[in-house]
This record gives C-alpha cells, structure tokens and sequence, in this order.
C-alpha cells in the first residue's frame, strides 16, 4: 500500500520517463499484491500499452484470472509467450522473490490467479 504513494510521486517527478511503463508496473504490481483486481488490470494495461513488459503480464493474466476474465487472460497469455516462451505458473511458482511471509502469501494467490487465467503449469 505504502508503495503506490512514492510511484505517484515519481510519475510526477517524471511524468515523460523512458521507464514510466515500469512505474505503472510498480502501480499494477501492489495493486495485484492487495488484491484489488480492477486497479491492477488498470495499470497492469496502462504498462503494457507503453511497453511490453513480461512481468506486468504475470500480474494482469493473475487478476485477470481472478476477475474470470477468460477471453482477456488469454490474450495477454499470448503476449507474455512472445516475450517469454513457454512460460509456466511453476516457473513463476520458482522464482523465489522473497522470504517475507506476508508476500509469500500474496504470491501464492497471485500463483492461483494464474491458474485460473489457464496459464499452463508445466
């Protein structure tokens, strides 16, 4: 929650930023992580539109995913394989980001929602 104040701050700080689609990423990101589906798929959709970004799909098929928004998750399945072929839920499931208990919870749900999206386990 704390995060999404000091990307507002950056955006206004450089609001024509080469990298802005990585601060609306920061944006869908925390969004994704609190659970607020239709803010994420916000700027998950806003970042991407900049710049294809593989990470911000991972967090737009999840809430996606979440909302039932099949037809949706599997356009930006197809996206993310562009970027990253034959990306799976288990190497997302592997990554490893973090020790924090807190976000290993929110990632696991984030790891449900794309399974509900239909992005392949293996």
């Amino acid at each position: 929650q704390e995060s999404l104040a000091h990307v507002d701050h950056a955006v206004r700080l450089s609001p024509h930023d080469p990298q802005l689609h990585v601060f609306y990423f920061q944006k869908c990101h925390g969004y994704a992580h609190l659970a607020e589906w239709d803010s994420a798929i916000e700027w998950c959709r806003k970042s991407v539109a900049l710049a294809p970004f593989w990470i911000a799909y991972i967090d737009l098929i999840s809430s996606y995913g979440w909302k039932g928004m099949r037809d949706e998750a599997q356009a930006a399945i197809i996206e993310l394989h562009k970027l990253l072929p034959n990306y799976t839920v288990r190497r997302w499931a592997q990554e490893n980001w973090s020790s924090n208990p807190i976000f290993i919870a929110e990632d696991a749900r984030l790891i449900e929602g794309l399974r509900k999206a239909g992005l392949t386990d293996e």
